[in-house]
């Protein structure tokens, strides 16, 4: 059976979306994570407002750690539409992942439906000294 060009792509875009082949790679591991304690050194990234850094809370789960003028905040930081990377937009004062475009507010709530449906985990931190607990 010989398949013309069109018909062979338009074979390969099915089967691609069927076996998802456009899946994003997992989350590179985190640089810091939670001790013992449940606490963690304040990244360095997050002294000033804008800083972000990942933090890993154990059994694979990771939050993105981010200051802003109010302080330290964490939200899950795989997106919920795919599982990209979320990173926060100083700018645009949201979080995003460049992945896919979604978009979501500083209280984890999506921006654009039509891209996640679901929220993002937010999560309480607590500072002490330089350590930060992070927890639900």
């Amino acid at each position: 059976m010989d398949l013309s060009r069109r018909e062979f792509l338009a074979g390969m875009a099915a089967t691609c979306a069927f076996c998802g082949c456009s899946s994003v790679p997992p989350l590179p591991p985190p640089k810091y994570a939670l001790g013992e304690d449940g606490t963690v050194e304040i990244p360095p990234e997050c002294r000033a407002a804008g800083g972000q850094a990942r933090v890993g809370l154990g059994g694979g789960e990771q939050a993105l750690v981010w200051r802003d003028d109010a302080g330290l905040h964490a939200a899950g930081a795989a997106c919920t539409h795919r599982g990209g990377e979320i990173v926060y937009d100083a700018e645009q004062r949201d979080l995003h992942c460049p992945t896919h475009g979604a978009r979501f507010r500083t209280d984890g709530t999506c921006k654009d439906a039509e891209l996640a449906l679901r929220p993002l985990t937010i999560y309480d931190v607590e500072v002490a000294g330089d350590r930060m607990r992070i927890s639900r």
